[in-house]
């Protein structure tokens, strides 16, 4: 999935708001209570990520403090979080694909109701903004692929020690992949903060999108 598709799409849907509310878009607000409703629930999945990584790289270190023991019931449960991280993953994209579908048709219906509006004055305000919103887009997009990169050589580097842990859960086999899982720590730190600065981002439009502002 492309998701600098997903954040242009997703900006032109909320900018439509301000000019569907006023301009016969009629359930125009139902729309934007939805979209909002989509962001919680990525912003919400991405909290779980964080969680979920936490598990699995407690996991992991566990195999490696039980190296001269008996490492296997360490390995199982990591491979189980492993997976569950995976799927968490899919998870999050499945609400940024959401969010995509709900800019696409937001952004026609926008569109078409924008181009009646007259006034010199409206079109002015709209204008401005446009210009604020698009500068809170320009941060989504930002941390949107950071967070995706980094994420993407994070889950190379588990599951390489995985194929090595799994043809070799022996003490040496442990200390081999030692270096890679004190980077996969660090990987993950790097994920955490970059998850936190897109969350809080999330949290301002969803604020900016509310009838309250709230």
């Amino acid at each position: 999935m492309k998701r600098k598709n997903v954040i242009v799409m997703l900006s032109a849907a909320m900018l439509g708001t301000v000019v569907l509310s006023g301009c016969g878009g009629g359930s125009a607000y139902k729309k934007a209570d939805k979209t909002t409703g989509s962001i919680d629930a990525l912003r919400a999945e991405l909290l779980s990520s964080k969680k979920q990584i936490d598990k699995m790289m407690s996991a992991l270190n566990e195999v490696v403090a039980m190296a001269n023991t008996d490492p296997r019931p360490a390995y199982e449960s990591f491979k189980k979080e492993f997976a569950n991280t995976n799927k968490q993953a899919e998870k999050v994209r499945k609400r940024a694909d959401d969010i995509r579908k709900q800019g696409q048709a937001y952004f026609k219906k926008w569109e078409a109701q924008f181009e009646k509006v007259s006034s010199p004055q409206m079109k002015q305000q709209f204008e401005q903004r446009k210009a604020e919103m698009a500068a809170k887009y320009q941060k989504i997009q930002q941390y949107s692929e950071l967070v995706d990169a980094d994420y993407k050589a994070f889950v190379r580097d588990i599951g390489d020690i995985q194929v090595v842990l799994g043809v070799d859960l022996t003490a040496k086999g442990i200390k081999s992949v030692s270096d890679t899982v004190t980077h996969a720590t660090q990987q993950a730190q790097t994920i955490y903060e970059h998850i936190n600065t897109y969350v809080s981002i999330l949290n301002e439009v969803s604020v900016a999108m509310s009838p309250s502002g709230k």
